[in-house]
C-alpha cells in the first residue's frame, strides 16, 4: 500500500494506526463468566464452594483447547488445577427431563472421548445435574 503523505511517513503511519485501531464502542470485552450458560454457571459455583475441601488451586472456564486432528479441536468447559493431583477437564451437560441422562450432541461426545483417549495424563469428567438436583458424573 502506497500512501501520499507529503514526505512525513511518521504522520501517515499514526493516522493509519488511529483509523485501524479498534475502539471500545466496536468491541465489547466479555469475561468468561459472561459466556457461561446457566448450567455452567451453577457448576462453576459448585466448584468454587469446594476449593479448599478438594484442594483446588484454580478453575478456568474454557481455559484449554486441544487439537485432535487437522481442523478439529476440543475445548472442555472447565480446566481444574489441583495442588497435589493431576489436572482435570470437566464437560458440563444439560440433563434430559425424560431420561435423567446428559444431553450430548454426537460430535461433542466423540471429541470428548477422542481427547480422553489421546491425553491419558489428565482426568476427564462429563457432569450433569441429576434429577435429584445433585451433580453426577457421566461416561
Amino acid at each position: 500500500m502506497v500512501m501520499n503523505c507529503g514526505g512525513d511517513l511518521r504522520k501517515a503511519r499514526l493516522a493509519y494506526m488511529k483509523k485501524a485501531a479498534p475502539t471500545a464502542e466496536k468491541h465489547e470485552v466479555r469475561t468468561p463468566e459472561d459466556r457461561m450458560n446457566k448450567t455452567e454457571r451453577a457448576y462453576y459455583e459448585y466448584l468454587m464452594a469446594h476449593l479448599q475441601e478438594w484442594g483446588i488451586r484454580e478453575v478456568r472456564f474454557e481455559g484449554l483447547t486441544v487439537k485432535l486432528a487437522d481442523d478439529t479441536r476440543y475445548t472442555p468447559d472447565f480446566m481444574v488445577l489441583f495442588y497435589e493431583k493431576p489436572m482435570e477437564l470437566h464437560e458440563v451437560k444439560g440433563t434430559s427431563k425424560k431420561t435423567g441422562k446428559p444431553r450430548w450432541e454426537d460430535d461433542a461426545k466423540v471429541k470428548f472421548k477422542v481427547c480422553r483417549e489421546q491425553n491419558r495424563q489428565w482426568k476427564f469428567f462429563a457432569v450433569h445435574k441429576g434429577l435429584s438436583g445433585g451433580w453426577e458424573a457421566a461416561l
